[in-house]
């Protein structure tokens, strides 16, 4: 093999060591200091370069011949450019190269390099490492051939990092950030790698402690050597992994990035069709209302997705947040979106961000995205959650003490031995009311209940990867944080927050009646709404499901309208296919379409006239006047999806299922149990009918639909082209 320059035998060494030796031996940035101490900035992208693209465009398993191919085609296309062919020959370039490429095969193609190949790799390493024996790396090359021809493939990769006894060797991973993305889009090990750099050199320049929030935040800087950042006063300049808009929001953005003239997005982006659906009466009917209401606007957003390399999810597929943690999210990423709930994406140890069209045209566009250098707020949990508290009341908690504008500036972290009792999707239930206290955004420590996440929902790539990453997905020990509050949750009880601001915390059955009396609200119960994208996991809709059916035995049934809404498709496939669904609608409920539906306001409500002083109780996230219904009588309490369950078929706000009882028809005085539910589903997801549309390789060909007699749509006049003077 041969190099082509000085400098590109340098970045193949730093590659080798970078990718394949002890994280705690070689540190990248170290490495990269002692190969290029004049050239800082230019080894991320001769490292992407061999990384990547050393076996073609893509960084995938490849034998050692098709990899030489690429590269003596690649030297003789620019011989031909130069006339004559400038190489440099190094045969220790040509060991290791040789070894990184045999290894990979080895790994992921016994096949392709046998028992001989296997022989020679290790003689490699045995030259690298001289301290162990030949005879070691011989037995270490018969055991596992052996194991070979015994077991099948997988255990093979299973058993050759210890069998080699080399810690952090392993192969180059091609696992993308989501199998939905658009064809050569970032692999986790890509990310990861750009992460650790970054880290190390913020690391030098601060010289202490990070806390997991800042660990996602510089890790995504476009420059790291652009100075020392300060929490709350530094601007900084990211490049987040992904981009998610909503399509309402989602109409403008896509206006502006279409005059901006560019053929793709420079990062992932999806379109998420949840807002323009109205609730009335019941799912499939208003799915058919708001398909044919907004025909114009959907047919828009998914041929302009097509054409500009946009993932688009058709009206029913699900609330864009339930989506995001179901294939988007990550642990380590940072993302952004056009929704201030895209926060929810923090269960999965994201920073995930709300921003505006703007904000989200420009990343869209390739440029870095700028953002103000956050505060952190660390709530430590203790102790456990048990019987009637989940995590819907730890945020409800957390909005007490902070008020709507504790947050602001900051971004809220979660930490302590009580993190380990909370599943992942009720981690972003937590995370998803961050911004109701104004919050940047929040986020977990990566947790082994992530990783089952990951992995339910056909992710364990993902999930291996974050395991070999653990270090950099929690807080390094004695991480400073600008504000420290402590929740006990062996001590924390069921809340109510409300009405009309969602940080009025009121403890269920005693505090709630007492502070009704008080303020002559409505304790007589009007509606009950459990789901949306703060509350609708399986987890979630599984324990409510559970109280149904033990009131249904019983003899009782829902009192009041209840209303259920399931995240996403995929959740509701999976509902139906275990009974739940069922068992909600035998009580009386109505299910409402995968939509945000009334916790945004989309709700064509008749039962109670306008003026009316009612109460309703929700598991939604926000509760302001006229938020749900329209109605500024309306008094609306956000708690746990339990607690809205018990108290419709209550039909009070005051009942307290610690200690009360209701009354069965047959006169028997009925108690409920403390609710049991599944994290996930034991028979998996049903990822029930197909609502995606992705993005074709090539859509330059394609045409955006803008009908020409649309009130709601047009597409913009780039502005003229910048004089150089003005």
């Amino acid at each position: 093999h041969e190099c082509d320059t000085e400098d590109d035998f340098k970045a193949l060494l730093f590659a080798f060591y970078a990718r394949y030796s002890p994280d705690d031996t070689w540190k990248v940035d170290q490495v990269a200091a002692r190969f290029f101490p004049n050239q800082s900035r230019m080894w991320p992208s001769l490292f992407h370069k061999y990384m990547v693209c050393s076996c073609g465009t893509e960084s995938v398993p490849c034998s050692v011949q098709s990899a030489i191919d690429v590269r003596n085609e690649q030297r003789r296309e620019r011989a031909a450019e130069d006339d004559e062919d400038k190489t440099i020959k190094l045969g220790l370039g040509d060991f290791i190269f040789y070894s990184v490429l045999v290894g990979r095969a080895a790994i992921y193609d016994f096949s392709t390099c046998g028992l001989g190949g296997t022989l020679f790799l290790l003689s490699v390493l045995h030259k690298a490492l001289p301290a162990l024996p030949i005879s070691i790396f011989m037995a270490t090359a018969f055991y596992f051939w052996a194991r070979y021809t015994l077991t099948d493939f997988f255990n093979f990769v299973t058993v050759l990092p210890s069998a080699l006894n080399v810690l952090g060797f392993r192969a180059a991973s091609s696992t993308p950030l989501s199998v939905l993305d658009p064809k050569g889009s970032a692999t986790i090990d890509e990310t990861y790698a750009k992460i650790e750099h970054n880290l190390g050199v913020i690391r030098k320049t601060l010289n202490r402690p990070l806390t997991l929030a800042e660990k996602i935040i510089y890790g995504h800087l476009d420059d790291p050597h652009f100075g020392t950042p300060k929490r709350g006063e530094t601007y900084l300049k990211l490049r987040p992994d992904r981009v998610a808009m909503q399509d309402a929001t989602a109409q403008m953005a896509v206006l502006q990035f279409i005059s901006s003239g560019l053929p793709k997005t420079a990062v992932p982006t999806t379109i998420h069709c949840d807002h323009l659906i109205t609730a009335e009466k019941g799912s499939t009917i208003d799915l058919t209302t708001a398909k044919d209401v907004n025909k114009e606007v959907y047919d828009f957003l998914e041929s302009a997705g097509a054409k500009f390399g946009m993932g688009f999810w058709r009206p029913g597929s699900g609330i864009i947040h339930q989506i995001v943690l179901e294939n988007y999210a990550f642990p380590g990423g940072l993302m952004i979106g056009t929704d201030s709930h895209t926060v929810n994406a923090g269960g999965l140890g994201m920073c995930a961000i709300g921003v505006g069209g703007a904000d989200a045209v420009d990343v869209m566009a390739g440029m870095a995205w700028e953002l103000k250098a956050p505060k952190v707020i660390g709530v430590k949990l203790t102790g456990k959650l048990s019987g009637w508290t989940s995590p819907k009341d730890v945020i409800l908690k957390v909005a007490d003490i902070l008020t709507v504008k504790g947050g602001t500036g900051a971004i809220v972290e979660y930490f302590g031995p009580g993190v380990e009792s909370i599943s992942c999707t009720g981690m972003g239930t937590i995370c998803n009311m961050g911004a109701e206290i104004g919050a940047t955004c929040s986020t977990f420590p990566y947790t082994d209940r992530m990783a089952d996440y990951l992995k339910a929902t056909t992710r364990p790539g993902l999930a291996s990867a974050a395991d070999s990453f653990k270090a950099n997905l929690i807080a390094d020990e004695g991480a400073h944080y600008d504000q420290i509050i402590e929740i006990n949750l062996d001590t924390l009880k069921p809340l109510l927050n409300g009405p009309f601001t969602p940080d009025r915390a009121n403890l269920a059955g005693k505090g709630i009646k007492e502070a009704s009396e008080a303020n002559g609200w409505p304790t007589e119960l009007s509606a009950g709404l459990i789901g949306s994208c703060t509350n609708s996991s399986y987890e979630d809709l599984s324990r409510c499901a559970d109280l149904t059916q033990q009131a249904k035995k019983a003899g009782l049934q829902f009192k009041v309208p209840y209303y259920v809404t399931p995240g996403s498709e995929q959740v509701r496939a999976t509902i139906a296919r275990d009974g739940i669904l069922d068992t909600f609608l035998e009580a009386g409920g109505t299910v409402l379409a995968n939509a945000c539906g009334p916790c945004i306001g989309q709700w064509n409500r008749t039962d109670v006239p306008y003026g009316v002083k009612n109460s309703i109780v929700t598991s939604y996230n926000r509760n302001f006047a006229k938020r749900a219904d329209g109605n500024p009588e309306t008094h609306a309490f956000v708690t746990s999806p339990e607690l809205v369950t018990v108290c419709s078929i209550a039909g009070t706000t005051t009942f307290d299922p610690e200690t009360d009882s209701l009354t069965t028809p047959d006169g028997k005085l009925f108690k409920f149990e403390a609710p049991h539910g599944k994290e996930l589903p034991p028979r998996g997801f049903d990822a029930g009918e197909d609502t995606f549309q992705p993005s074709p390789e090539d859509g330059s060909k394609l045409s955006v639909k803008v009908s020409p007699t649309s009130d709601r749509l047009a597409l913009l006049e780039p502005f003229d082209e910048w004089n150089g003077k003005d």
